[in-house]
């Protein structure tokens, strides 16, 4: 194997495992996600009671 093969099989090698990761890191949420009740799933909606209400602009310092 010369030089260049090390350098694809490293770069093959770290994204093989950061294709990984992220498979089991969505899993991993997809499966907290049915854990949690839907009204308590605060990232995923705002709320009944905010949906169609524009929020005031911030105030500039």
């Amino acid at each position: 194997m010369t030089h260049s093969g090390f350098i694809f099989a490293a770069w093959g090698i770290v994204l093989a495992v950061l294709v990984l990761y992220s498979v089991h890191l969505v899993l991993r949420g997809r499966s907290l996600t049915n854990a949690v009740e839907p009204e308590h799933r605060r990232w995923l909606d705002s709320g009944a009671e905010t949906k169609g209400v524009s929020h005031p602009p911030r105030e500039q310092p």
